[in-house]
């Protein structure tokens, strides 16, 4: 019998059942602050539409580190605010993590925001990237990691993966990243939660690999 975490949703729909599902929308209304909500609001309008990283991704690494914060009790509002902030900085382009972290820090500022909560936001954004120069240390730090590389493991994750590739205009075929880059990631998955929700997603992606491989060869 499978057991599932009470974060981690049991299908994908009513036919297709999967582990590694959150229901990122049910329930979470009532845990949305409201500063937090207006810049997830604000976040979406800036991220481009057409890249892997737009909005959809921006609300869903919002709803993922919300549950994870609820689950291993993190300061929530850092987390929200952090996870809607979280790419700010890619429409400015590279380091998007050390211009994401100025612009949050402003926009925080200029709501009133208190300043030693907005340095905490800063380092939490600071140290999403997996390219950063410092490894995430507290919990909030590590769910923000966390959710974000989430969202690049499973379907949405395989999904995104190709669109990434045809950005970078590199050939279909060529997913050496899974092994280089998404394996990785997931091993350095540093919450409990975390691993909790990512684990089928990860199953899926390796099989999934090993499937078009086997097509790819097989003539």
């Amino acid at each position: 019998m499978d057991h599932y975490p009470n974060n981690v949703e049991p299908g994908l729909n009513k036919l297709q059942p999967h582990a590694g599902f959150i229901n990122m929308k049910r329930g979470l209304t009532n845990e949305m602050s409201g500063l937090a909500e207006e810049l997830l609001r604000e976040a979406k309008e800036k991220m481009d539409a057409t890249t892997t990283h737009d909005p959809q991704h921006t609300e869903r690494v919002y709803r993922i580190a919300t549950r994870m914060a609820l689950r291993e009790g993190a300061d929530l509002e850092l987390v929200q605010i952090a996870a809607a902030l979280h790419d700010i900085g890619r429409p400015y382009g590279e380091p998007h993590a050390e211009v994401g972290a100025v612009k949050a820090a402003e926009m925080l500022r200029l709501r009133g925001y208190p300043e030693e909560r907005i340095e905490s936001v800063r380092r939490i954004i600071m140290k999403h990237s997996s390219s950063g120069r410092e490894r995430p240390k507290t919990l909030e730090e590590r769910i923000i990691w966390d959710a974000d590389k989430i969202d690049g493991f499973g379907a949405i994750g395989i999904a995104r993966a190709f669109h990434m590739q045809g950005e970078k205009r590199k050939p279909f075929h060529d997913f050496a990243w899974f092994d280089q880059i998404t394996r990785l990631q997931y091993e350095a998955l540093s919450t409990r939660t975390g691993k909790e929700i990512a684990v089928e997603r990860f199953r899926f992606m390796e099989a999934f690999f090993r499937r078009l491989n086997d097509e790819i060869e097989a003539f």
